[in-house]
């Protein structure tokens, strides 16, 4: 029982002898409201993830490349040492050396 005190023309409740328990109408709208919390962002999560990776703002144009390549640049002067080089390389026996080498590189003894 809440001890009550009057003074003139207000009434208080001391803090320590007040119950702050909610009204049953209070806890309804409560869980109502988480409800719907709940239910808004699971639809809005669920957007996310449909459409995480569409551009509904931008009306862009797919069929042209996204990152449009240029020709290879060789070299006018000297192509006849670039030639050479380029068949060079290109063997199997040099392939099997570099990879020799490189592997040499990284042994630990």
């Amino acid at each position: 029982m809440a001890m009550v005190y009057t003074s003139g023309e207000k009434e208080s409740i001391l803090p320590s002898n007040s119950t702050n328990q909610l009204l049953p109408s209070d806890t309804k709208k409560a869980k109502v409201n988480c409800k719907k919390l709940c239910l808004g962002l699971g639809v809005y999560c669920a957007l996310r993830v449909l459409y995480a990776n569409r551009d509904w703002f931008n009306a862009t144009d797919y069929s042209a490349p996204a990152c449009p390549q240029v020709n290879a640049v060789t070299p006018q002067k000297n192509a006849d040492l670039w030639n050479t080089l380029n068949d060079r390389i290109s063997t199997p026996e040099f392939k099997e050396s570099a990879i020799n080498w490189l592997g040499g590189a990284v042994r630990v003894p």
